[in-house]
């Protein structure tokens, strides 16, 4: 029996939990009543021609009228509820008179209010989750046929349908919140690149430098805008490594190439200065080093325009 008590415990507080759960998801629990739900609570307390109706949330502590009619109250501890056995139990409770019931007979909430009978049906949300209940009450001692215990679940059926909608439009607005929120961050995002994409092409002007990466396999390179300014080649022109090493005399253009291949077979950085061809007072300085991250190789570097310097050395 202990082991048996251990498990029914257990299997309460995870109900217990996935109730809360849903019913923070939904975002329904102290929330402002909704007008559909009161127009629901007045067509439940006219139909079955009860003085008070009401349909009623219970989180961890607090029972939360959501509609009511009849009534002014806005929540009660959930300790002196009479939805809490409602919803425990998951079926229609119906206490004909409520003094002769020793469950509630002192429950102060029931005696402060002039309880003597209640009618609740549990309110679903989700299969086997029961957020709260729809109720009917008097000030005096009533029956409740069986039909119309079948009907007060049916009213609780339709609560827990708009409160299921209620639960799609706050997660429909959400999701527009977040995608907002995403979007705006994309933008923020999209600008600091492009504020970084221009200082870098500034600093690259200034500085007469341009980056570059060459695939060995497939003997392509791509150039940096100011690479291709400074190679005199029109931007956006097809870079292969042939016409890289057109751009140099015989002999540069062989030590550029014996530099790439030790490079791209793992022998190390190189760090050379090179003529062009047809613009002879024009020196470039080429470094390069190998990345073979994620199993790509390739080998990246940087050209600056070092004509100027030699042409001060020289002088």
């Amino acid at each position: 029996w202990p082991d048996k008590q251990e498990v029914f415990v257990t299997k309460l507080e995870t109900i217990e939990t996935a109730r809360l759960e849903l019913l923070e998801r939904l975002g329904v629990g102290n929330a402002d009543p909704s007008l559909e739900l009161q127009d629901l609570c007045d067509l439940v307390s006219r139909f079955f021609g009860s003085p008070v109706a009401f349909i009623s949330l219970l989180d961890a502590d607090t029972q939360w009228f959501k509609a009511i009619h009849g009534a002014k109250i806005e929540r009660s501890a959930r300790s002196t509820s009479i939805c809490d056995p409602t919803i425990r139990s998951g079926q229609v409770l119906v206490v004909p008179d409520i003094e002769l019931d020793p469950r509630f007979a002192s429950n102060p909430f029931v005696r402060s209010h002039g309880i003597r009978f209640y009618a609740g049906a549990p309110l679903e949300v989700e299969d086997g989750i029961r957020l709260g209940s729809v109720c009917v009450v008097d000030t005096k001692p009533r029956s409740f046929s069986n039909e119309q215990e079948a009907m007060l679940a049916r009213f609780a059926r339709v609560a827990g349908g708009l409160l299921r909608e209620h639960g799609s439009r706050l997660q429909a607005q959400r999701e527009a919140a977040t995608s907002e929120e995403r979007r705006k961050e994309l933008v923020e995002r999209t600008q600091e690149l492009w504020r970084q994409h221009r200082m870098m092409k500034q600093t690259e002007h200034i500085a007469h430098v341009g980056g570059w990466e060459f695939d060995p396999v497939e003997a392509t390179a791509e150039w940096s805008e100011e690479v291709y300014k400074i190679a005199g080649l029109a931007l956006g022109e097809t870079i292969t490594l042939e016409k890289v090493l057109a751009l140099f005399p015989l002999e540069h253009a062989g030590h550029l190439s014996v530099a790439l291949e030790q490079t791209a077979t793992g022998k190390g950085p190189f760090d050379i200065e090179l003529q062009l061809a047809q613009r002879p007072d024009r020196w470039v300085r080429i470094t390069g080093e190998l990345d073979d991250a994620d199993q790509l190789l390739r080998v990246f570097g940087v050209v600056q325009d070092i004509s100027e310097q030699r042409a001060n050395q020289e002088r």
